[in-house]
Protein backbone atom coordinates (compact mmCIF):
# COMPACT_ATOMS: atom_id res chain seq x y z
CA UNK A 1 0.00 0.00 0.00
CA UNK A 2 1.61 3.55 -1.27
CA UNK A 3 1.92 6.11 1.95
CA UNK A 4 -0.50 8.55 2.54
CA UNK A 5 0.33 11.83 1.25
CA UNK A 6 0.44 14.81 3.31
CA UNK A 7 -0.49 17.48 0.91
CA UNK A 8 -3.67 17.68 -1.54
CA UNK A 9 -3.23 18.86 -5.21
CA UNK A 10 -4.98 21.58 -6.74
CA UNK A 11 -5.43 22.00 -10.34
CA UNK A 12 -5.23 25.34 -12.17
CA UNK A 13 -6.82 25.21 -15.86
CA UNK A 14 -5.41 28.50 -16.59
CA UNK A 15 -2.33 27.50 -16.39
CA UNK A 16 -2.16 23.58 -17.27
CA UNK A 17 -0.47 22.78 -14.37
CA UNK A 18 -1.41 22.54 -10.22
CA UNK A 19 0.11 23.38 -6.54
CA UNK A 20 0.72 20.84 -3.83
CA UNK A 21 -1.55 22.57 -1.01
CA UNK A 22 -2.11 22.08 3.04
CA UNK A 23 -4.45 23.85 5.42
CA UNK A 24 -2.59 25.00 8.60
CA UNK A 25 -4.23 27.01 11.06
CA UNK A 26 -7.09 27.68 8.39
CA UNK A 27 -5.06 29.41 5.80
CA UNK A 28 -4.65 27.57 2.73
CA UNK A 29 -0.19 27.29 1.74
CA UNK A 30 0.68 26.25 -1.64
CA UNK A 31 4.27 24.55 -1.43
CA UNK A 32 5.16 23.72 -4.55
CA UNK A 33 3.79 23.04 -8.46
CA UNK A 34 2.95 20.34 -10.62
CA UNK A 35 2.04 19.05 -13.98
CA UNK A 36 -0.05 16.74 -12.56
CA UNK A 37 -0.67 14.79 -9.09
CA UNK A 38 1.27 11.46 -10.33
CA UNK A 39 4.45 13.64 -10.77
CA UNK A 40 6.27 12.21 -7.51
CA UNK A 41 9.10 13.87 -8.01
CA UNK A 42 7.49 17.13 -7.31
CA UNK A 43 5.27 15.80 -4.90
CA UNK A 44 8.55 14.55 -2.51
CA UNK A 45 10.21 18.46 -2.59
CA UNK A 46 6.79 19.73 -1.65
CA UNK A 47 6.40 18.03 1.39
CA UNK A 48 10.14 18.29 2.12
CA UNK A 49 9.27 22.09 2.29
CA UNK A 50 5.90 21.80 4.08
CA UNK A 51 7.81 19.65 6.77
CA UNK A 52 10.48 22.41 6.62
CA UNK A 53 7.36 25.30 7.07
CA UNK A 54 6.29 23.36 10.34
CA UNK A 55 9.33 22.76 12.04
CA UNK A 56 10.03 26.44 11.62
CA UNK A 57 6.49 27.30 12.88
CA UNK A 58 6.74 25.28 15.51
CA UNK A 59 10.22 26.48 16.58
CA UNK A 60 8.88 29.90 16.46
CA UNK A 61 5.16 29.17 18.21
CA UNK A 62 5.43 31.16 21.90
CA UNK A 63 5.25 28.57 25.29
CA UNK A 64 2.42 29.39 26.76
CA UNK A 65 2.49 29.04 30.59
CA UNK A 66 0.17 28.95 33.37
CA UNK A 67 2.34 30.11 36.10
CA UNK A 68 1.32 28.53 39.33
CA UNK A 69 2.11 24.89 36.98
CA UNK A 70 4.82 26.23 34.75
CA UNK A 71 7.60 23.14 34.80
CA UNK A 72 11.50 23.81 34.94
CA UNK A 73 11.10 22.38 31.52
CA UNK A 74 8.53 24.94 30.46
CA UNK A 75 10.34 28.04 31.86
CA UNK A 76 13.80 26.68 29.80
CA UNK A 77 11.93 26.69 26.39
CA UNK A 78 10.56 29.86 27.11
CA UNK A 79 13.74 31.39 28.09
CA UNK A 80 15.42 30.07 25.11
CA UNK A 81 13.18 31.25 22.82
CA UNK A 82 13.84 34.91 24.43
CA UNK A 83 17.48 34.00 23.91
CA UNK A 84 16.67 32.51 20.41
CA UNK A 85 14.74 36.54 19.46
CA UNK A 86 17.79 38.07 20.87
CA UNK A 87 20.17 36.12 19.12
CA UNK A 88 18.30 37.03 15.73
CA UNK A 89 18.34 40.55 16.59
CA UNK A 90 22.24 40.80 17.23
CA UNK A 91 22.07 41.27 21.13
CA UNK A 92 23.50 37.42 22.04
CA UNK A 93 25.47 35.48 20.13
CA UNK A 94 25.16 31.75 19.51
CA UNK A 95 27.39 30.08 21.81
CA UNK A 96 25.65 31.87 24.50
CA UNK A 97 22.61 30.39 23.21
CA UNK A 98 24.11 26.94 23.24
CA UNK A 99 25.35 27.72 26.61
CA UNK A 100 22.66 28.74 28.41
CA UNK A 101 20.42 25.55 26.66
CA UNK A 102 23.51 23.08 27.97
CA UNK A 103 23.69 24.85 31.33
CA UNK A 104 19.52 24.54 31.78
CA UNK A 105 19.88 21.13 30.66
CA UNK A 106 21.92 20.31 33.14
CA UNK A 107 19.68 21.58 36.28
CA UNK A 108 16.41 19.90 34.57
CA UNK A 109 18.67 16.39 34.81
CA UNK A 110 19.47 17.15 38.99
CA UNK A 111 15.85 18.28 39.94
CA UNK A 112 13.62 16.77 37.38
CA UNK A 113 12.10 17.87 34.15
CA UNK A 114 8.70 17.30 35.31
CA UNK A 115 8.94 19.47 38.47
CA UNK A 116 6.85 22.80 39.09
CA UNK A 117 9.48 25.53 39.01
CA UNK A 118 7.61 27.04 41.77
CA UNK A 119 8.27 24.38 44.05
CA UNK A 120 12.06 24.32 43.79
CA UNK A 121 13.09 25.88 47.08
CA UNK A 122 16.42 27.41 48.87
CA UNK A 123 17.03 23.48 49.88
CA UNK A 124 17.04 22.24 46.19
CA UNK A 125 19.24 24.97 44.76
CA UNK A 126 21.76 24.91 47.87
CA UNK A 127 21.61 21.19 47.16
CA UNK A 128 22.59 21.79 43.53
CA UNK A 129 24.95 24.54 44.18
CA UNK A 130 26.87 21.87 46.26
CA UNK A 131 26.69 18.99 43.73
CA UNK A 132 27.94 21.90 40.84
CA UNK A 133 30.76 22.68 42.98
CA UNK A 134 32.17 19.11 43.93
CA UNK A 135 32.88 19.29 40.08
CA UNK A 136 30.62 15.69 38.76
CA UNK A 137 31.51 13.77 35.78
CA UNK A 138 30.80 15.58 32.45
CA UNK A 139 28.23 13.05 30.64
CA UNK A 140 29.62 14.50 27.88
CA UNK A 141 33.27 14.50 27.95
CA UNK A 142 32.98 11.97 30.72
CA UNK A 143 35.66 14.05 32.58
CA UNK A 144 35.09 15.71 35.58
CA UNK A 145 33.71 19.25 34.93
CA UNK A 146 36.56 22.26 35.31
CA UNK A 147 35.37 25.25 37.56
CA UNK A 148 34.85 27.58 34.74
CA UNK A 149 32.08 25.50 33.97
CA UNK A 150 30.56 25.18 37.21
CA UNK A 151 30.35 29.20 37.31
CA UNK A 152 28.59 29.05 33.98
CA UNK A 153 26.09 26.74 35.24
CA UNK A 154 25.44 28.82 38.91
CA UNK A 155 25.59 31.51 36.85
CA UNK A 156 22.82 30.10 34.28
CA UNK A 157 20.69 28.87 37.20
CA UNK A 158 20.47 32.39 38.60
CA UNK A 159 19.97 34.37 35.45
CA UNK A 160 16.63 31.77 34.97
CA UNK A 161 15.28 32.68 38.54
CA UNK A 162 16.26 36.04 38.10
CA UNK A 163 14.27 36.34 34.22
CA UNK A 164 11.51 34.57 35.98
CA UNK A 165 10.79 36.91 38.59
CA UNK A 166 10.82 39.51 35.65
CA UNK A 167 8.60 37.54 33.51
CA UNK A 168 6.01 36.87 36.73
CA UNK A 169 6.46 33.54 36.69
CA UNK A 170 7.47 33.54 40.03
CA UNK A 171 6.29 36.32 43.02
CA UNK A 172 9.62 36.20 44.98
CA UNK A 173 13.37 35.31 44.19
CA UNK A 174 15.15 32.65 46.72
CA UNK A 175 16.46 33.93 49.47
CA UNK A 176 19.84 32.45 48.56
CA UNK A 177 20.22 34.00 45.10
CA UNK A 178 22.71 35.82 46.28
CA UNK A 179 26.01 34.58 46.04
CA UNK A 180 24.87 32.06 44.69
CA UNK A 181 26.91 31.52 41.23
CA UNK A 182 29.98 33.03 43.64
CA UNK A 183 33.04 30.57 42.03
CA UNK A 184 36.44 30.80 43.19
CA UNK A 185 38.43 29.63 39.85
CA UNK A 186 42.13 28.50 40.63
CA UNK A 187 44.46 30.49 38.88
CA UNK A 188 46.34 28.89 36.61
CA UNK A 189 50.01 29.72 34.71
CA UNK A 190 48.76 30.69 31.29
CA UNK A 191 49.34 28.24 28.51
CA UNK A 192 52.12 29.72 26.00
CA UNK A 193 54.58 28.08 23.96
CA UNK A 194 58.49 28.17 23.95
CA UNK A 195 60.42 29.79 20.91
CA UNK A 196 61.69 26.18 19.48
CA UNK A 197 57.85 25.54 19.43
CA UNK A 198 56.67 28.78 17.68
CA UNK A 199 59.70 28.14 15.45
CA UNK A 200 58.84 24.60 14.83
CA UNK A 201 55.41 25.22 14.20
CA UNK A 202 56.53 28.29 11.68
CA UNK A 203 59.07 26.51 9.71
CA UNK A 204 56.01 23.57 9.17
CA UNK A 205 52.92 25.64 8.59
CA UNK A 206 52.07 26.82 4.97
CA UNK A 207 51.75 30.33 4.06
CA UNK A 208 48.41 31.07 4.96
CA UNK A 209 48.53 29.42 8.52
CA UNK A 210 51.70 31.51 8.77
CA UNK A 211 49.35 34.32 8.17
CA UNK A 212 46.85 33.68 10.76
CA UNK A 213 49.95 32.69 13.30
CA UNK A 214 51.68 35.94 12.70
CA UNK A 215 48.33 38.12 13.57
CA UNK A 216 47.93 36.05 16.48
CA UNK A 217 51.97 36.77 17.80
CA UNK A 218 52.16 40.30 16.26
CA UNK A 219 48.56 41.64 17.71
CA UNK A 220 47.29 39.03 20.08
CA UNK A 221 44.36 37.91 17.91
CA UNK A 222 42.20 34.74 18.13
CA UNK A 223 40.46 33.29 15.63
CA UNK A 224 37.16 35.62 15.58
CA UNK A 225 39.35 38.61 15.49
CA UNK A 226 41.26 37.13 12.60
CA UNK A 227 37.82 36.02 10.57
CA UNK A 228 36.42 39.63 11.29
CA UNK A 229 39.22 41.38 10.57
CA UNK A 230 37.83 44.23 7.41
CA UNK A 231 40.14 45.77 4.42
CA UNK A 232 39.12 48.93 5.72
CA UNK A 233 40.45 48.55 9.64
CA UNK A 234 43.86 47.92 7.42
CA UNK A 235 46.16 51.26 6.94
CA UNK A 236 47.82 48.86 3.68
CA UNK A 237 50.33 51.78 3.31
CA UNK A 238 52.24 52.41 6.60
CA UNK A 239 51.49 48.91 7.92
CA UNK A 240 48.98 49.16 11.00
CA UNK A 241 45.48 47.78 12.10
CA UNK A 242 43.30 49.91 13.91
CA UNK A 243 39.86 48.39 15.20
CA UNK A 244 37.66 47.41 17.76
CA UNK A 245 37.89 43.82 18.97
CA UNK A 246 35.62 41.60 18.25
CA UNK A 247 35.01 40.50 21.13
CA UNK A 248 35.17 43.12 23.88
CA UNK A 249 34.50 46.28 21.49
CA UNK A 250 37.93 47.76 22.79
CA UNK A 251 39.78 49.75 20.36
CA UNK A 252 43.25 48.29 19.31
CA UNK A 253 46.04 49.77 17.34
CA UNK A 254 48.91 47.58 16.21
CA UNK A 255 52.16 48.32 14.52
CA UNK A 256 52.20 45.08 11.55
CA UNK A 257 55.70 43.53 11.40
CA UNK A 258 56.97 43.51 7.83
CA UNK A 259 56.28 39.68 7.12
CA UNK A 260 52.94 39.74 8.73
CA UNK A 261 51.80 42.77 5.75
CA UNK A 262 53.65 40.99 3.40
CA UNK A 263 51.57 37.80 4.13
CA UNK A 264 48.19 39.82 4.54
CA UNK A 265 48.65 41.47 1.46
CA UNK A 266 49.29 37.47 0.03
CA UNK A 267 46.24 36.11 1.53
CA UNK A 268 44.17 38.56 1.38
CA UNK A 269 40.62 37.20 -0.50
CA UNK A 270 40.42 38.63 -4.01
CA UNK A 271 38.24 41.45 -5.26
CA UNK A 272 37.69 42.72 -1.84
CA UNK A 273 36.53 46.73 -0.83
CA UNK A 274 36.42 48.47 2.00
CA UNK A 275 33.74 46.61 4.57
CA UNK A 276 34.80 42.88 3.30
CA UNK A 277 36.23 40.26 5.15
CA UNK A 278 40.02 39.99 4.13
CA UNK A 279 39.99 36.38 4.87
CA UNK A 280 37.29 34.00 4.04
CA UNK A 281 37.27 30.01 3.11
CA UNK A 282 37.39 28.86 -0.58
CA UNK A 283 33.34 28.81 -0.35
CA UNK A 284 33.36 32.27 0.27
CA UNK A 285 32.57 31.71 3.91
CA UNK A 286 33.87 33.54 7.06
CA UNK A 287 36.92 31.24 8.75
CA UNK A 288 34.92 31.64 12.08
CA UNK A 289 30.82 31.43 12.26
CA UNK A 290 27.71 30.14 14.48
CA UNK A 291 24.51 30.14 13.76
CA UNK A 292 21.56 28.50 15.64
CA UNK A 293 19.27 26.16 13.42
CA UNK A 294 16.74 24.50 14.73
CA UNK A 295 17.35 25.57 18.31
CA UNK A 296 20.69 23.69 17.78
CA UNK A 297 24.15 25.08 17.40
CA UNK A 298 26.29 24.69 13.96
CA UNK A 299 29.23 26.36 14.09
CA UNK A 300 32.71 26.44 12.31
CA UNK A 301 36.33 27.70 13.18
CA UNK A 302 38.86 27.08 10.04
CA UNK A 303 41.34 28.68 11.85
CA UNK A 304 41.44 26.16 14.72
CA UNK A 305 41.41 23.48 12.81
CA UNK A 306 44.32 24.14 10.46
CA UNK A 307 46.43 24.42 13.39
CA UNK A 308 45.57 21.64 15.31
CA UNK A 309 46.35 19.67 12.22
CA UNK A 310 49.70 21.00 12.36
CA UNK A 311 49.93 20.30 15.95
CA UNK A 312 48.79 17.40 15.37
CA UNK A 313 51.49 16.54 12.98
CA UNK A 314 54.08 18.01 15.02
CA UNK A 315 53.02 16.69 18.12
CA UNK A 316 52.67 19.80 19.75
CA UNK A 317 49.70 20.36 21.84
CA UNK A 318 50.12 20.19 26.44
CA UNK A 319 46.26 21.72 26.08
CA UNK A 320 47.31 25.15 24.21
CA UNK A 321 45.70 25.59 20.38
CA UNK A 322 45.47 28.58 18.74
CA UNK A 323 44.41 31.33 21.39
CA UNK A 324 48.19 30.33 23.22
CA UNK A 325 49.93 32.11 20.52
CA UNK A 326 47.71 35.32 22.02
CA UNK A 327 48.80 34.24 25.49
CA UNK A 328 52.52 33.72 23.75
CA UNK A 329 52.84 37.40 22.24
CA UNK A 330 51.19 39.19 25.98
CA UNK A 331 53.64 37.37 28.23
CA UNK A 332 57.00 38.48 25.73
CA UNK A 333 55.22 42.07 25.87
CA UNK A 334 54.92 41.88 29.83
CA UNK A 335 58.26 41.22 29.87
CA UNK A 336 59.18 43.89 27.12
CA UNK A 337 56.96 46.94 28.70
CA UNK A 338 54.14 45.79 31.35
CA UNK A 339 52.51 49.19 30.79
CA UNK A 340 51.63 48.10 27.05
CA UNK A 341 50.02 44.49 27.76
CA UNK A 342 46.68 45.60 28.47
CA UNK A 343 46.83 47.85 25.04
CA UNK A 344 48.31 44.29 23.00
CA UNK A 345 45.42 42.45 24.50
CA UNK A 346 42.64 44.82 24.11
CA UNK A 347 41.30 45.08 27.53
CA UNK A 348 39.65 47.51 28.67
CA UNK A 349 41.16 50.22 31.05
CA UNK A 350 39.68 50.00 34.68
CA UNK A 351 38.26 52.28 36.50
CA UNK A 352 37.84 56.28 35.34
CA UNK A 353 41.53 56.03 33.41
CA UNK A 354 39.99 55.28 30.36
CA UNK A 355 37.50 58.27 30.31
CA UNK A 356 40.43 60.77 31.14
CA UNK A 357 43.83 59.18 29.71
CA UNK A 358 44.59 58.30 25.92
CA UNK A 359 46.84 55.38 25.25
CA UNK A 360 50.08 55.88 24.36
CA UNK A 361 50.24 53.61 21.08
CA UNK A 362 53.59 54.88 19.65
CA UNK A 363 54.80 52.76 23.21
CA UNK A 364 53.13 49.52 22.11
CA UNK A 365 54.41 50.11 18.76
CA UNK A 366 57.76 50.26 19.66
CA UNK A 367 57.23 47.02 22.32
CA UNK A 368 55.51 44.58 19.22
CA UNK A 369 58.86 45.70 17.52
CA UNK A 370 61.00 43.85 20.30
CA UNK A 371 58.66 41.81 20.70
CA UNK A 372 59.64 40.83 16.78
CA UNK A 373 63.49 40.85 17.45
CA UNK A 374 62.67 38.43 20.11
CA UNK A 375 60.78 35.88 17.92
CA UNK A 376 63.17 35.79 15.59
CA UNK A 377 60.65 34.19 12.83
CA UNK A 378 61.99 33.19 9.64
CA UNK A 379 61.35 34.51 6.34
Amino acid sequence: MSKKRILTWHPNKARGNGRWRKYVDGVVRYFGTAKSPNDNRAYREAERKYLEFMQKRETALPVTIACSQATISDVREKLLQDLNCRYERGDVSASYVEKARCCLNDFIAYVGMRTRFASIGELILDEYRSHTLALPMSQKTGRRISPATAKDRLSMVHTVYRWAWKMRIIDTLPRNLDGFAKVTIPKTEAKVFSLEEIHALWNAADPRLRCWMALGLNCGYGQQDISDLRVDEVDWANGQIDRLRSKSGVQAKHRLWDITLDLMRGHRAPNTRNGDRIFITKKGNPLVWGHITDGRLRQSDSVRCWFWRLQRELGINGGRGFYSLRRTGATLIEQIDPAVTEMYLAHAERGMKQAYAQRDWERLGRAIVELELRLELPP
